[in-house]
This record gives C-alpha cells, sequence and structure tokens, in this order.
C-alpha cells in the first residue's frame, strides 16, 4: 500500500489571504498562531472544513478585512 504524501495546493490568491493574516498587526498573536493552524489544517487534511473556514473569517474581520459577501477561504470540500 502505498501512501499519498502530496501537501494540498493553495492558490496564490489563498496563500496571500493566509500570509497578510499572520502579518497583521490588528491580530493577537492567538489569532496569528491560529491562522498557521488552519494552514497547517488546510495542507493536512486537503480542505477546510465549515467551521475551520467560519474561524478564519472571523480572524479576517479581527483584521479589518472587509468581506463584502466574499469568501476569502472558500476552501471546503
Amino acid at each position: 500500500m502505498t501512501t499519498n504524501n502530496r501537501l494540498a495546493h493553495l492558490s496564490s490568491d489563498q496563500e496571500e489571504a493566509f500570509d497578510y493574516l499572520i502579518r497583521a498587526r490588528d491580530l493577537s498573536a492567538n489569532q496569528r498562531r491560529w491562522v498557521g493552524v488552519m494552514r497547517a489544517a488546510f495542507h493536512k487534511q486537503g480542505h477546510l472544513t465549515d467551521r475551520q473556514i467560519e474561524t478564519m473569517e472571523n480572524i479576517a474581520r479581527s483584521a479589518g478585512v472587509d468581506l463584502d459577501g466574499q469568501d476569502l477561504f472558500a476552501l471546503a470540500e
């Protein structure tokens, strides 16, 4: 039996969204840590769950991102 060890691929826009949030000054260290956790979860799972997406959107709002109805983290299966 073989195991597929490939990492899930984030689009450049998704990578930029994660990077932006990690560098956001308006976030606490704990929120930045959660952004890193969510990025790692995506790479491990290949997607984010609805709850994880909701968490990321809440963090984005804390960083002052105007989602304007957009789903920045539309990474769910």
